[in-house]
């Protein structure tokens, strides 16, 4: 069987094409990205701008295409934090339901920390001590302590950066009183998880994807070793590595940030925010261990549709 799963998150649609055969773990055999930037333009009426509308078309359309040639049997699609709060997200679900025949199911907070931890399991790097890991999205960041492959808590909170982009609107360079905004608004909204990892004394923080494999390939790229070719699974910050590249971005300009070698151009904008974002879970919950996941909510969907049914 050949099944095919996107990912539809604010900033963009991560897609996987995978052979799940009976019996085996199933083997992923090609993955892209479309960028859509469904809150570019904000959310004007609480529904998403027409002119991100129609990029979130030609990303499914381009999908639902890309399993045709691929001849994928089974197609499926998470849809996350703009499509919970925008109004007119149902546009995108009956679009795939009636003219691609496949689902879009919108979820949960909580069912995409799930799915994120079911990924970050199945990429190997999760220890059987609590841990606890982080999605920065787009439109929410997920937070989850876990211990192997025991959820011991979850969280979703709706400052992703594209959120946080369009209520700060930083200026560029950003300045140290926008700086301390991010930090106020991060400690109303995430507060919680200081106390959580205390509870369960946590000390150790894996990104999941995103940002976070950007991180992890311009410190690789900047030593000049060919050791970044290894980061797609998984990778170990060496802190002081992670300090002297954080304080470049946010010091650094857009034009800046977009010539930085391993510098994604679609990070390149909120990079910034996602830094501080890391930054401040690490020092406000006095975490001294940091490290990646290359696996998230599509591997994680993956997973747990074919992996965890069996056992």
């Amino acid at each position: 069987m050949r099944v095919g799963i996107i990912d539809c998150g604010t900033n963009t649609f991560n897609y996987l094409l995978a052979d799940a055969k009976e019996g085996s773990k199933p083997m992923v055999f090609k993955s892209g990205k479309f960028v859509v930037k469904l809150g570019e333009h904000g959310f004007p009426n609480g529904n998403i701008h027409p002119d991100a509308l129609q990029r979130a078309y030609d990303a499914l359309n381009n999908f639902h295409l890309i399993c045709l040639s691929e001849s994928i049997g089974d197609l499926y699609g998470c849809a996350t934090s703009a499509f919970r709060t925008a109004g007119n997200a149902s546009l995108l679900v009956d679009h795939c339901k009636n003219a691609l025949q496949f689902p879009l199911d919108i979820i949960s907070g909580t069912r995409e920390a799930e799915l994120i931890h079911h990924g970050v399991f199945a990429s190997g790097v999760l220890p059987d001590y609590p841990t606890l890991i982080l999605d920065i999205g787009g439109g929410s960041n997920e937070m989850i302590i876990s211990s192997g492959e025991q959820i011991h808590w979850r969280g979703s909170y709706p400052v992703g950066m594209a959120r946080m982009m369009s209520l700060i609107k930083p200026s560029d360079p950003i300045k140290k009183e926008e700086v301390a905004i991010v930090n106020n608004l991060l400690d109303e909204h995430m507060g919680e998880v200081v106390s959580m990892c205390q509870s369960f004394g946590v000390n150790h923080l894996i990104g999941a994807s995103g940002s976070f494999d950007t991180l992890a390939e311009m410190i690789l790229l900047k030593k000049n070793t060919s050791e970044h070719k290894l980061v797609s699974r998984g990778y170990d910050f060496d802190m002081h590595d992670f300090v002297a590249v954080e304080n470049d971005i946010i010091t650094s300009s857009y034009q800046e940030r977009l010539s930085m070698p391993g510098m994604m151009p679609l990070r390149a904008e909120m990079m910034v925010l996602a830094v501080l974002t890391i930054r401040w879970v690490l020092n406000t919950c006095k975490l001294s261990k940091l490290s990646m996941s290359g696996f998230s909510l599509k591997e994680g969907f993956l997973h747990e549709r074919f992996s965890l049914k069996r056992q």
